[in-house]
């Protein structure tokens, strides 16, 4: 019988080091590793990783049709701050702030009349179906968004 040996132990012919049998035994830093320490090493792989909230915000200058936005803020309150700021230093005489956001997309969409939509989401193109639905729906189904 062909076989490797490894820390003393002899593997089978048929078993490859990259298994889950294989790893189960002698792969500590391995999901499938069962033999001790097992506990302490599940519980470091399982630890939630819990990433800092980020904030956005729009702001609409309506008298120009105009569209402002912060991202990555700490605080909903900074990003319409940042969002208002920025519409005001760009000549924006009418600055109205559309609400913040957090941890997720945020899209707009206007329709003909210039009235402003808008949809979120955890992927952009969700964000933007939502917000085209919303506008959509609001001119009676026509498309003219």
């Amino acid at each position: 019988m062909l076989g490797l040996l490894t820390m003393g132990a002899p593997i089978a012919a048929q078993e490859s080091m990259n298994s889950p049998d294989y790893h189960a035994r002698n792969n500590a830093q391995s999901v499938y590793y069962q033999g001790p320490g097992r506990q302490q090493s599940q519980a470091l792989q399982q630890a939630p990783i819990r990433l800092p909230d980020v904030y956005s915000s729009f702001v609409s200058d309506l008298d120009g049709y105009k569209l402002y936005w912060s991202t990555f803020a700490r605080s909903g309150e900074e990003a319409e701050r940042v969002a208002m700021d920025a519409c005001r230093n760009n000549g924006g005489e009418n600055c109205q702030p559309r609400g913040w956001f957090s941890n997720q997309c945020g899209a707009i969409a206007v329709n003909p009349a210039g009235k402003i939509f808008e949809g979120y989401g955890v992927h952009p193109l969700i964000a933007a179906q939502k917000g085209l639905r919303e506008c959509n729906e609001a001119t009676e189904g026509r498309p003219a968004c």
